[in-house]
């Protein structure tokens, strides 16, 4: 071959694969719905420091919203909320919103406790809250049952029993008129109905816990219609979610390549935070001719019955060394009375 075909032939193929690329990347990305004015509204984001959370508390801070970023880390947060300030003090247009920081550990019921009865009403004073975001999570790579503290999962303690035990101290305390559910589809290989059989299914953690945010968020709807609880899926993302993973840095430049960032993924939380005329327990996903729509999660994440023995087998999760049941039983089927001392 000449080094003339040979370098025609490595353009062209060239240029077929970075084309690939790019429909792939813009096949994946979502995005954010027609912008409203979210002026007035109160928007809390959990794991805000970073990623989705982050993209997402920047976009609904650039509509007009009050953001409160939740993250682990003190330090972080302050560092991601002067981001965007800094991206707001620029913004030219809509009269853009505001962002305050609080710090929570979703895997310390003792942390959940103090942010909801210290530093949430001081970034809440009016005591309502438009939508409550549950967007932490991590994803460590490792199976069900590999890494187990006080009997439950670790993943599944910080992914579900935190988030679970976070939104009803929330719901008891405010006036929240929309809980967002962030999952995942590969909760379809989560498998739970095993778990509360006892058992230790061949899956990862991370797909065990997404199926059971499904899950809360189906009963949740069901205990507490007076809130609009609805879930979604981001889809493929290029975030940090996977940190803890140990193909997670080998990964790396096929991540960079192939999958959008956050700001071009965060449509679909964006979409269930703010669109009207949602239905309750809906869950949520960026729809293949673009925009969003209502899509089924796996069979087991629409078993009602699941749903409900999960609700019950939570309370006694979180009750394990702290009295967390409570939390739970004071939601019944009827709904749930705010006010009570938790």
């Amino acid at each position: 071959m000449s080094d003339d075909r040979w370098l025609a032939t490595t353009l062209s193929v060239g240029a077929a694969v970075v084309g690939a690329v790019v429909a792939f990347r813009r096949q994946l990305a979502q995005r954010a719905p027609v912008a409203q004015s979210l002026q007035h509204q109160v928007h809390v984001v959990t794991g805000a420091n970073t990623g989705l959370g982050f993209a997402t508390s920047r976009e609904l801070a650039k509509r007009g919203a009050s953001v409160v970023m939740v993250c682990r880390s003190r330090e972080k947060c302050d560092a991601a909320a002067g981001r965007i300030r800094r991206a707001l003090a620029v913004q030219r247009g809509a009269v853009a919103g505001s962002v305050t920081t609080a710090t929570c550990d979703l895997a310390s019921r003792d942390s959940i406790a103090a942010f909801v009865a210290e530093a949430l009403p001081a970034a809440v004073p009016g005591g309502a809250i438009d939508a409550l975001v549950n967007n932490a999570g991590l994803m460590s790579g490792k199976k069900f049952g590999e890494d187990v503290v006080d009997g439950v999962d670790a993943t599944v303690r910080t992914n579900h029993c935190g988030p679970a035990a976070l939104t009803l101290r929330v719901l008891a305390a405010f006036d929240v008129r929309r809980c967002v559910v962030v999952a995942s589809r590969l909760e379809k290989r989560g498998r739970v109905g095993e778990v509360l059989e006892g058992g230790t299914p061949d899956a990862s953690a991370y797909a065990v816990s997404k199926q059971m945010n499904l899950l809360f968020a189906r009963e949740l709807a069901k205990r507490r219609p007076e809130t609009l609880t609805v879930s979604c899926t981001p889809g493929m993302v290029n975030t940090e979610l996977g940190r803890y993973h140990p193909l997670f840095a080998l990964a790396a430049p096929l991540r960079h390549a192939l999958l959008p960032t956050p700001a071009a993924g965060c449509g679909s939380i964006v979409h269930a935070a703010t669109a009207p005329d949602l239905a309750p327990g809906g869950y949520y996903a960026k729809a293949t001719a673009g925009g969003f729509e209502a899509v089924a999660p796996s069979p087991d994440a629409r078993d009602d019955a699941l749903a409900a023995r999960l609700w019950d087998r939570t309370a006694e999760w979180n009750a394990a060394g702290g009295g967390g049941a409570a939390l739970f039983a004071r939601v019944p089927l009827d709904g749930c009375a705010r006010g009570e001392d938790l």
